[in-house]
């Protein structure tokens, strides 16, 4: 009977302790996601992880890009600038 009730504690403590570790190992999956910054490509306004984006610095700012066929394709005349106001009435 004795055996019983230590083989029973031992495997409800691997439960827990797999649990653990599992939900250990899943906040670590997704908090560096949620914490990552995201840039807007403005070639085809696609959302992208900072990390893992194109930087063109063009004129002296800048620009980030989902690939590099979009920082090739970019047009630096048609990208929103930042000192641009909206003079819309």
């Amino acid at each position: 009977m004795v055996r019983l009730a230590v083989y029973a504690g031992l495997g409800l403590l691997l439960v827990v302790l797999l649990l653990a570790w599992g939900r250990s190992a899943r906040s670590r999956r997704t908090g560096s996601l949620a914490a990552e910054a995201m840039v807007l490509d403005p070639v085809c306004s696609t959302y992208v992880p900072r990390a893992r984006a194109v930087i063109r610095r063009i004129d002296g700012v800048d620009h980030a890009f989902c690939s590099r066929a979009c920082a090739d394709a970019f047009s630096p005349a048609a990208a929103p600038r930042a000192d641009s106001t909206d003079r819309r009435g």
